[in-house]
């Protein structure tokens, strides 16, 4: 979802670097790759995760995971997080 949320912002995203917009979309398909790219890393994680995948892992992904867990633990432990009324 979150994807497709960002999509639209990368037409505006290579207009506003001068792109020109009669030309090709391959600046436009290089900003949206970043978007892509993201979406899939975050979603493979959790792949990664299970006990039958052998990898390759990619760089980043030990810290990454771990920064998951910490954080899918906080949501359903932490009172800060799970308090319905905190401020940021």
């Amino acid at each position: 979802m979150t994807g497709a949320l960002l999509h639209p912002s990368c037409p505006a995203g290579c207009l506003r670097k001068g792109a020109d917009p009669r030309a090709p979309a391959q600046a436009y398909f290089a900003h949206v790759k970043v978007v892509v790219d993201a979406a899939w890393e975050v979603s493979t994680l959790a792949d990664l995760a299970q006990p039958h995948v052998t990898g390759p892992y990619p760089l980043g992904y030990v810290l990454a995971r771990r920064m998951a867990d910490r954080t899918a633990r906080a949501s359903v432990t932490d009172p800060w997080c799970t308090n319905g009324s905190s401020t940021w």
